[in-house]
């Protein structure tokens, strides 16, 4: 046999576990860092990754935002507003159920604000 029409392929067995989601009602403020006014939000889930929640406005995918909200306390350190930057990577437009769209973050960068 010649091995011509042959092709060697190497599957890549490592697979990357999503990160864990929180289903948390959270308000939330957003923006696109070029505009001076904040819109308003609700989180639908929150995780180390990402966000995903409905928003006051559209947002395209690919569309770098500034998120901001206030996370309950855990433990006795209180309360942190978490300051995210991030990447809307889905937009799903609003639906006859609410007249909100629908927009999934993923985070590139946070910190953490205590009060």
């Amino acid at each position: 046999m010649s091995g011509r029409g042959v092709v060697a392929a190497q599957i890549d067995e490592r697979v990357t576990p999503r990160a864990q989601r929180f289903a948390m009602r959270l308000p939330l403020r957003y923006r696109v860092p070029w505009e001076t006014t904040w819109r308003r939000g609700e989180t639908l889930n929150v995780s180390s990754s990402g966000v995903l929640f409905r928003g006051d406005h559209f947002t395209e995918t690919k569309t770098p935002v500034e998120l901001s909200l206030m996370m309950p306390a855990v433990n006795s350190e209180g309360s942190a507003e978490v300051v995210c930057r991030g990447t809307v990577v889905r937009a799903m437009a609003a639906s006859r159920g609410d007249s909100r769209p629908v927009l999934a973050v993923k985070i590139l960068q946070y910190r953490l604000v205590r009060p």
